[in-house]
């Protein structure tokens, strides 16, 4: 996995936050303490694939930070699967929700199904 950080110390900062919690709930899904979240379920909603192709994906996945919402904004990461980037906002800034909101980002994305 690749993170972008920014060079501002101050947005850093804050990238560094998100992206600890972002870490932590993908500890807490590979062990199985999300019930609602797989780790196949992440990787499907990040890549567009059901499964991992047999020679792997052909980069390294990518996090990117977002920020400048509005107060009180509850916007969810994104994924850009031809890219292999996810964009986490800066404003989820706790583990509890960093996990509410991946698993609504993963959960009610409409996914490739109605293309």
């Amino acid at each position: 996995m690749t993170v972008n950080f920014s060079e501002s110390q101050i947005r850093k900062d804050a990238e560094i936050t998100t992206f600890k919690f972002f870490s932590d709930v993908l500890t807490s899904i590979d062990a199985g303490g999300i019930e609602d979240v797989s780790l196949m379920d992440l990787i499907k909603w990040m890549t567009g694939a059901s499964q991992i192709p047999p020679l792997g994906f052909p980069k390294k996945f990518t996090v990117e930070f977002v920020h400048g919402c509005t107060a009180g904004c509850c916007c969810r990461p994104t994924a850009s699967t031809c890219d292999i980037t996810i964009k986490l906002p800066v404003h989820i800034n706790t583990e509890q929700n960093m996990e509410e909101m991946i698993t609504s980002a993963v959960k009610e994305s409409y996914g490739f199904g109605l293309i």
